[in-house]
This record gives structure tokens, C-alpha cells and sequence, in this order.
């Protein structure tokens, strides 16, 4: 969502103050965070459990020697990602299905200018408003993916005690590859001077809907949730 509000805010920002502000924007927020990130509590598990173990006076768990972990850390974050992208067709499909949708989200940026710009004749803080679509998208891909997980996850999850079928997870990338070369074919069908803007400006839904109902679908809160 925020990528799509970059061009939103970006586009007046660099009519009236010049590029060098949305970099300043972003130092701004990020400086902002650091206040209320200095206020919150510690979440992360080990640290939790290291210190608890402290205030009781426990012994803490040996350390594996720095060989050991670093063989641990290479496994778990390259080796074993890196086979099962070579070795499972499910994987290697929903990998290159999800950069494409990126790839065509980041092409949208170049796009964009260049359609409403050219054909329509709207400055670049105008051009940016036309994301908004997108955005729009996005939170209609969250209500659908909201909606599938309570009629088709939860009850599978239910009816097979816990261990549901992994393709049950795919059933939001199966709505949302429908959804993306529905709103790619219309952008690009209606992108025209004779037509009016606000049409290709509507295509960004059915793609930003699709687009995170893609990227989402492997990870799914339900599996968490211990109450299912």
C-alpha cells in the first residue's frame, strides 16, 4: 500500500518543493517511528524466553559453538529455500508468478506517467491520483481474501483436524491470477485519449486486488490462529 501512496503524495510534492522532498519525507517518518519503536515492548520469542530465564535464576540453553550456528543460519535461510525452488513445481510457480506481478506493479510507475501524461495531459501530481485505483484494489483483495479464508480455509482446516490439504491455500492466487490479466487487458484496451480517464484509472482494481491476493496466498494467518 505504501509503494502505491509513494506516487500519491510524491507527485504534488515534487510540483511544489522539488524531488530532494520525498527523500526528506521519508527521513521524517522514519526519524517519527523511532519514538514509538523506543516505547514498545520486546516481542521476539528468544529474548523473551532468555530473559525470564534470567529473572527465575535459570540456566540458559548452551550455545552452539559459532560453526554449528553458522551452518544452522546458512541452512535455514539459503540452502533449504534455495533447493526446494529447484526441487517443488508448486514453489517454483508461485515464485515466478509472484515477481511478475511485481515486476508489472513496477511498470506501472513508468506506465502511468507515460499514458496520463501523454493521452490525457495531466501533470505529475494528477498522474500520481490515478494510483489510487491500485490502492483501491488492494483493499478489495484483502476483503476477498478475508471472505475465502472463512467459507474455504477454516472449514477445511476443521474437517481435517488441524492439517488441511496445502492446495486449499492456493485458492486466493487462483481468484487473483483471474483478476490480474483482467485489469492488465482492460488498462491497456482503454488507455486512449477518446476515452475517458477515470477508465483505465478503474482497471487498477480488478490488478491490485489480484496482485495481493497472489503475493498472500502461501502465508496464511489461519495456521497460527490456534482457535481454528
Amino acid at each position: 500500500m505504501l509503494m502505491i501512496l509513494g506516487p500519491v503524495v510524491g507527485g504534488y510534492l515534487v510540483d511544489a518543493k522539488g524531488w530532494r522532498w520525498t527523500m526528506w519525507i521519508v527521513i521524517i517518518l522514519g526519524g517519527a517511528l523511532l519514538v514509538p519503536l523506543a516505547l514498545l515492548e520486546e516481542s521476539y520469542k528468544p529474548v523473551i524466553l532468555k530473559r525470564r530465564a534470567l529473572a527465575r535464576g535459570q540456566a540458559l540453553p548452551p550455545k552452539p559453538d559459532p560453526k554449528t550456528a553458522l551452518k544452522m543460519i546458512f541452512t535455514i535461510t539459503l540452502a533449504r529455500p534455495t533447493l526446494m525452488l529447484f526441487k517443488e513445481p508448486i514453489v517454483q510457480a508461485v515464485a515466478l508468478y509472484s515477481s511478475f506481478a511485481f515486476a508489472v506493479l513496477f511498470g506501472f510507475f513508468e506506465a502511468y506517467p507515460f499514458v496520463f501524461q501523454r493521452e490525457y495531459g495531466m501533470n505529475l501530481g494528477e498522474t500520481g491520483l490515478c494510483f489510487l485505483g491500485i490502492a483501491a484494489g488492494l483493499c478489495v483483495g484483502c476483503i476477498i481474501y478475508l471472505v475465502q479464508d472463512k467459507v474455504f480455509y477454516v472449514p477445511a482446516r476443521r474437517k481435517h483436524h488441524g492439517s488441511p490439504p496445502p492446495e486449499i491455500r492456493l485458492i486466493p492466487a487462483m481468484i487473483g491470477s483471474g483478476l490480474m490479466p483482467v485489469g492488465l487487458f482492460w488498462f491497456a484496451w482503454t488507455a486512449r485519449a477518446d476515452i475517458h480517464f477515470i477508465v483505465p484509472c478503474i482497471a487498477g482494481v480488478p490488478f491490485g486486488a489480484g496482485l495481493v491476493l497472489v503475493f498472500v496466498c502461501p502465508h496464511n494467518p489461519a495456521i497460527a490462529n490456534p482457535q481454528y
